[in-house]
């Protein structure tokens, strides 16, 4: 309700539109009319137009229209309009020219629904001046409006009007009959337009009965709504707006208060009524004051808020310049780490590489100690069987010097030295031993060679042939022509022969060959 009341306060140009609107429309009307009965029926509708929204124009049109009724000699008219001009002076606050009139009326010489209406009036205006004596010199004025409101009522006779019902509704309130206000007017809502200037007295009739029963909530609800139905119709001559903003300041809202008080204060001015601004001008100090002290404490906070929000933002500043440094030296850190483990990755790389070499070497040290091993074995072997043999030589010398047999001597001599079974016997050895250290000497050797210039291959291969056995001594880094000679028995021419039709069966005949044969088997050669 009250979002609704703020919105409709700040729309009010819409509903101000409107009003004027009809108003400019009977206007319009008015001046095609004479100044008879059709001029008095549009100058009358312009009063009640006026009643609500502009007391000096409402009292203008009403005694213009008291002088249409005249002028058209209509009596009934005339006191009509002199009943509406006293409804008009009471909600201005010209009350003692209201009663006048009203007084001066012949009320026998009314009808019914003028009797009501005059009934009506007189309530008005001694409610208003009630209201605007506070309490004092008091006692007539209660009394001719408790007339007014029994002859009223005695007038409906149960019909239960619109007049009726609120009389009804203020005598229960007075009498602190708030229940039956309650139940009377409830029940009356639904026959009156929503949002219209009748809606907006039942629901200030039925705030006031909530108030009265302690129901705080309800009497706010319903003086909001009043309120909405007065700015919903543009009722100037209103009180709602301006207790609700009495109320709003004892609840503390201060800002709501204040837009309220404003509000009436505007609307009263507008309206040109004494009353309601000697009202308002009791009320409107009390809740600018609080308002503009509330502001002070407001922007005093908001001060505050701003002083420690600027320190926080220095703070949040200062924060950001070291941990933006920070990031920077962390960024760069990063980048030295990195630059460090590329290096420690290359130098990780280069430690494997050289701990791959090592174990190799390692390997290769242990293959080649057990080669060396295997060798020295062998030419023990060899060793051992000649110095054997040079024992039994000797000793066959001796005993054949001793005998004195020459002859058989050199015969023993020639055979020993030169018997091919020996030499066989050598080149089987040797053949022997070098297989043993290089067993696939034959395979990589053939891999030098043409497809089909190649020697036959076996699983374990025990002996080498002529050409082979001088490339095995050229595996043992033996590659003078005179040593091989020395060691095989073979001639120079021989050798020779052998060695260069080898390099003709190679595959590559450029280069050094023998270079590529001492390169042969180096998994198992570190001799």
């Amino acid at each position: 309700m009250l979002q609704e009341l703020d919105g409709m306060i700040r729309d009010e140009g819409e509903y101000v539109k409107t009003k004027e609107l009809t108003i400019a429309a009977v206007k319009d009307k008015l001046s095609l009319a004479g100044k008879g009965e059709d001029g008095y029926i549009l100058l009358y509708a312009l009063s009640k137009e006026y009643e609500t929204y502009q007391c000096d124009s409402a009292i203008t049109y009403a005694y213009a229209a008291i002088e249409a009724a005249k002028t058209a000699g209509s009596a009934t008219n005339v006191r009509s309009a002199k009943i509406q001009l006293a409804t008009c002076l009471a909600k201005a606050g010209i009350f003692d020219e209201a009663m006048a009139v009203l007084d001066a009326l012949d009320v026998s010489a009314l009808n019914d629904i003028q009797r009501m209406d005059f009934y009506q009036a007189g309530i008005d205006c001694c409610v208003f001046m009630l209201e605007y004596r506070g309490g004092y010199g008091v006692e007539k004025i209660e009394a001719r409006k408790n007339d007014y409101q029994q002859r009223l009522l005695a007038l409906d006779g149960g019909r239960n009007s619109y007049d009726a019902v609120r009389t009804k509704a203020i005598m229960g309130l007075e009498s602190s009959d708030y229940k039956s206000v309650i139940a009377l007017m409830s029940a009356y809502m639904d026959k009156v337009p929503p949002k219209s200037p009748q809606m907006a007295n039942v629901t200030s009739l039925l705030s006031a009965a909530y108030r009265q029963s302690g129901d705080m909530e309800r009497w706010k609800e319903y003086l909001a709504m009043s309120a909405i139905s007065d700015l919903a119709s543009c009722v100037r001559e209103n009180m709602s707006l301006r207790i609700l903003a009495m109320q709003m300041y004892e609840d503390g809202d201060l800002a709501r208060a204040n837009m309220y008080i404003k509000k009436s204060l505007e609307d009263a001015n507008f309206y040109n009524a004494r009353l309601r601004n000697v009202q308002i001008a009791k009320v409107i100090p009390v809740i600018g004051d609080a308002y503009q002290l509330d502001k002070a404490k407001q922007q005093t906070k908001l001060r505050w808020f701003l002083g420690v929000l600027g320190v926080m933002s220095m703070i949040l500043l200062i924060g950001l310049f070291f941990i933006i440094r920070q990031m920077a030296r962390v960024r760069k850190v990063n980048i030295e780490m990195e630059e460090m483990n590329r290096r420690l990755n290359s130098l990780n790389d280069a430690l494997q590489k050289t701990y791959e070499r090592e174990r190799m070497t390692s390997m290769s040290l242990a293959e080649a100690n057990r080669v060396k091993e295997l060798f020295i074995c062998d030419f023990l072997d060899i060793c051992t069987d000649y110095i054997d043999k040079l024992k039994t030589f000797r000793r066959q010398v001796n005993a054949k010097l001793k005998s004195g047999q020459t002859a058989n001597l050199m015969k023993l001599a020639s055979k020993s030295l030169s018997s091919s079974q020996e030499k066989e016997n050598r080149y089987a050895s040797f053949d022997k031993a070098f297989l043993k250290i290089y067993p696939t000497f034959i395979h990589e050797f053939n891999l030098l060679l043409k497809e089909d210039q190649r020697y036959p291959e076996v699983e374990h291969p025990i002996e080498l042939n002529r050409e082979l056995r001088i490339f095995a001594l050229v595996k043992l880094g033996i590659s003078d022509t005179t040593k091989i000679q020395i060691f095989l028995d073979y001639s120079p021419r021989t050798i020779y022969n052998y060695r260069s039709q080898i390099k003709m069966r190679a595959i590559d005949k450029e280069g050094d060959f023998d270079e590529r044969v001492r390169r042969l088997c180096t998994h198992n050669d570190l001799l």
